[in-house]
């Protein structure tokens, strides 16, 4: 929770079962329904001063910064294993699916979509991998490659599980279904945790300081 101090803005854990926290859960949401999402209001909720996650001021940036790079990061690894899952029960699917004596994975255009998810989940997986070492040798630009790593994993996921259904057809569209349901959940993952278009100006700043960069190194070289 954040609230206010004398001395500034605090963030603190408060316990969900304590007087004066209500909690309203939020169902038949279009994606992500197990995460147990809920509204939360407070009223006169009290909590003891241990409770303050470090100084006022300090505390509640230190943990909206840290919690949405961890989030972004375990958000790329989710969306890439669900693009990776719904690459497989395509895969399936149009390897064992026949109709009107043709395999579905005899059209080229159902193995072009094939295709263009192994390549996505490829991509998705590799940028995974390169967060991961930036993050693990704390480079600078770790928090950039993780920003690029969840941007595109969430766009593998949307478009793999996009294709998944499609394919699928009918067996997609059923109750319980999962690549229906990865569906549902990749449109989440492209808003959550910075949404889509937050992480392309993000990246685009990068690239225009980096290009910056370079033009002022050329220009000194230049002068010598």
């Amino acid at each position: 929770m954040a609230g206010r101090s004398d001395d500034g803005p605090v963030a603190a854990l408060v316990e969900t079962d304590q007087p004066g926290v209500h909690l309203e859960p939020v169902t038949d949401q279009l994606g992500m329904r197990g995460a147990r999402i809920a509204h939360l209001t407070f009223d006169a909720a009290r909590m003891p001063a241990e409770n303050i996650i470090a100084r006022p001021g300090f505390g509640l940036s230190h943990v909206l910064a840290t919690a949405l790079d961890h989030g972004r990061y375990t958000i790329a690894w989710g969306c890439t294993g669900m693009a990776r899952a719904c690459l497989t029960d395509a895969a399936a699917h149009a390897h064992d699916r026949i109709q009107s004596d043709v395999r579905l994975a005899d059209h080229q255009s159902v193995r072009a979509m094939l295709g263009r998810s192994w390549v996505d989940v490829a991509a998705a997986e590799a940028l995974c991998v390169r967060a991961a070492s930036d993050r693990d040798e704390r480079e600078p630009i770790a928090q950039l490659t993780t920003i690029a790593a969840k941007y595109a994993a969430a766009a593998a996921a949307s478009a793999a599980s996009e294709r998944a259904v499609q394919i699928l057809g009918a067996a997609g569209c059923a109750p319980g279904n999962r690549a229906g349901r990865f569906y549902r959940d990749a449109k989440i993952m492209q808003i959550i945790e910075g949404a889509r278009e937050v992480a392309e100006q993000d990246l685009g700043e990068f690239v225009l300081r980096s290009a910056g960069a370079s033009r002022a190194a050329s220009a000194v070289a230049a002068g010598r």
